[in-house]
């Protein structure tokens, strides 16, 4: 699939569609909006080139594989977003999910905005170069975690960063903002941070420090 414009795929109407794509999409630097509704899952099975501005307004389960952008933008998803493939964005990167967030890829932007409901995992690498924000539990209901695989590295290179979780695994990887601050929090009222020995609802413990 060749983008000619800039093109928006809204399947909502009365009830929400699907929209799946079997092909690689070439951008060529034209925009690309998407638009499941709430019920709607979103996939694109083949790779995503090209550049230009990615949206995603709303969609129920959504997957993707290698992502090449100028920027990304979900602005909702019901359930999940799970990417497959290399997240590459020359400019920023916001998500907003009412379930899970699941990196699967490399993944690398300017400024990195993430917030949702049931845990954040990145399996592999992660380069911001701009002001990261992740809310893994916006609900503050105590169930999402923010998860590092072992061996990987998650760097701001030297920009702020800041993590809202109930819990922090970061077992056998790194986790660095460099000459930034780097700012934990605690996502349920009342909860408490540990560190080492410490207990606590957030606990790092000294294996991870």
């Amino acid at each position: 699939v060749t983008l000619g414009d800039a093109v928006d795929i809204d399947t909502t109407g009365g009830s929400a569609g699907d929209i799946l794509f079997s092909a690689a999409i070439a951008t060529g630097g034209n925009n690309l909006t998407l638009d499941a509704g709430a019920g709607g899952n979103i996939t694109l099975s083949g790779a995503l080139t090209g550049g230009g501005a990615m949206t995603v307004r709303d969609g129920k389960v959504q997957s993707y594989q290698a992502l090449t952008v100028g920027s990304l933008t979900i602005s909702d998803a019901t359930t999940s977003v799970t990417t497959g493939g290399a997240l590459t964005s020359s400019g920023a990167v916001n998500v907003t999910s009412g379930g899970s967030i699941v990196f699967n890829g490399t993944a690398s932007s300017t400024a990195l905005t993430l917030n949702a409901n049931t845990g954040v995992t990145f399996n592999q690498n992660v380069t911001s170069n701009g002001t990261t924000t992740i809310d893994t539990d916006v609900d503050n209901n105590g169930a999402g975690d923010f998860t590092l695989a072992s061996s990987r590295v998650f760097t701001t290179t030297n920009n702020a960063l800041q993590i809202t979780a109930n819990d922090i695994d970061l077992s056998g990887t790194s986790l660095t903002s460099g000459s930034a601050a780097m700012t934990l929090l605690v996502s349920e009222s009342g909860g408490t941070i540990g560190i080492g020995d410490t207990a606590g609802g957030l606990h790092i413990s000294k294996a991870e420090l």
